[in-house]
Order: structure tokens, then C-alpha cells, then sequence
């Protein structure tokens, strides 16, 4: 992948199987390396005039016959990097560098459709072809019970806008635990996407996202700064103002 901007250049391998990407820079002041968690997670942050790009490798969360993977992340490592990266997102690139979760976030915040179905009250606007034309209801669903027919018989319309695809869009709410409705961002997550909804909530109910814990940390973590840039956004100012704010803020 080869990424460029006037402040950055950088041509980036990503090690099959591995954490770690192996990263060429031109005109940088530095490079700094942050790993959080042991073999999980790693950082690469590239430095030019105050501001950053970020270049990421994580091993991903995965499941076998119910059982997480070893290399899997926890909840508070993924809480952790997200606050991280948004400590640095918000005192440099606001509306310089958009990242997904945090644009996604504000736009829940200030009750807009989110970026990205995952943080949405309802999904199935993902669906997933295969090579021999068969559609699923999502990329993260491609098994039997969640077929939705063959482009060869059916058109997209019909399996996109059927009943199929719509039960299957509205369980990301309807499926929630009383915790997660109970939750003061909910909001915010939604539940997260459902296919890291395994574990039992705290009254035992199934349907509790794995990194839950992880979130509620980032939600909270965040939520003054979501607070700043709704104000800013409600009043036609713009939300990149937050980082002023929150340089003061951290000075104090």
C-alpha cells in the first residue's frame, strides 16, 4: 500500500500472518513505535509538522467451536487503543484525517446515519456476492441460514428489499440484551456488530458483544470531546474546533 500526503510518504508491507508492518519513510522528523498489548496490536505513527498518520496491523478477533483464537485481543486492549489513538486524533486532525470510528461516532452523537453499519441501530446494507452468484445478508454471515438466493434467479432488489433482509437488519436492534438497553450509549454502539456478540450479559441474557467492555471505555473516554464538537456542529461552527479545546483543556 502506498500512502502519500504533503507531510508523509510511505510505502507499507503487510506481513502475511503477522502483526507488523514493514514501513519505508521519506522526510520524517521520527517514527515511533507503539505496541499495546503483547502481540496484538501495533502502532506505527508517522510525525510531520505536528500532526500524524496512522499505518495499523492488528490481529483480529477470531472463533472456533466457541472458543477465542489465543492471539485474540481483549476488550481492554482494544479500549485502550482506541483511546490512544483518539488522544492523539484530537489535538492534531480533526478534519485532516478522517478515521471511520470517530466520524461515526460524532454522527451517532448528533444523531445522524453513522459511517459504518457496525455503530448503526439496523444493518443489512452489506450484503455479499460469491464467485458463483450466491448473496448473503452480510460479509460476516456467509452461511447456509443467511442465504439470500442467486443472482441468477433473483435481482439484488428483490433479496436486498426482501423480508429475509429485513428481519435480518432489524435483529442487530431486536436482539439486544436489557444490558445494552439499559446502557447510557447505546446510542452510540448499538451492540457493535453482531458477530462479536457471544458472551452472556450480566444477567446471564446471550448476545453481549465480546469487546463490549472495550467500547464503553472508548464511549466514555470520548464523550466530552463528542459533547464540544455536537455543540459546534448544532451551531453551524465547525467541530474541528474541539482541538483548541482540548489543547486547553489538557493544559489545565
Amino acid at each position: 500500500m502506498l500512502m502519500s500526503t504533503p507531510r508523509v510518504s510511505a510505502l507499507v508491507f503487510t506481513i502475511p500472518l503477522s502483526m507488523f508492518c514493514v514501513c519505508f519513510c521519506k522526510e520524517r522528523k521520527y517514527l515511533r513505535k507503539l505496541i499495546l498489548g503483547p502481540r496484538h496490536l501495533c502502532l506505527f505513527l508517522f510525525f510531520e509538522t505536528g500532526s500524524f498518520c496512522v499505518i495499523l496491523a492488528v490481529r483480529k478477533l477470531k472463533q472456533k467451536d466457541g472458543e477465542l483464537a489465543p492471539f485474540s485481543i481483549t476488550p481492554e486492549q482494544w479500549g485502550n487503543f482506541l483511546c490512544t489513538i483518539f488522544d492523539e486524533w484530537v489535538l492534531n486532525d480533526v478534519g485532516n484525517y478522517y478515521i471511520q470510528l470517530f466520524d461515526s461516532t460524532l454522527a451517532n452523537w448528533v444523531g445522524q446515519q453513522p459511517g459504518v453499519c457496525s455503530l448503526a441501530k439496523y444493518c443489512g446494507h452489506t450484503a455479499v456476492m460469491e464467485f458463483n452468484g450466491d448473496v448473503y445478508a452480510c460479509d460476516h454471515f456467509v452461511f447456509p441460514e443467511y442465504k439470500l438466493g442467486n443472482i441468477y434467479q433473483k435481482t439484488l432488489v428483490e433479496m436486498m428489499y426482501g423480508k429475509e433482509q429485513e428481519t435480518f437488519g432489524v435483529m442487530k436492534h431486536n436482539s439486544l440484551p436489557q444490558q445494552c438497553l439499559n446502557c447510557s450509549y447505546e446510542f452510540a454502539c448499538h451492540g457493535e456488530c453482531p458477530k462479536n456478540r457471544f458472551m452472556l450479559s450480566k444477567d446471564g441474557e446471550p448476545g453481549l458483544n465480546y469487546l463490549c467492555k472495550g467500547y464503553y471505555q472508548f464511549f466514555d473516554h470520548v464523550a466530552p470531546y463528542m459533547d464540544f464538537m455536537k455543540k459546534e456542529y448544532l451551531a453551524e461552527r465547525a467541530p474541528a474546533n474541539v482541538m483548541e479545546w482540548a489543547r486547553e483543556r489538557r493544559n489545565k
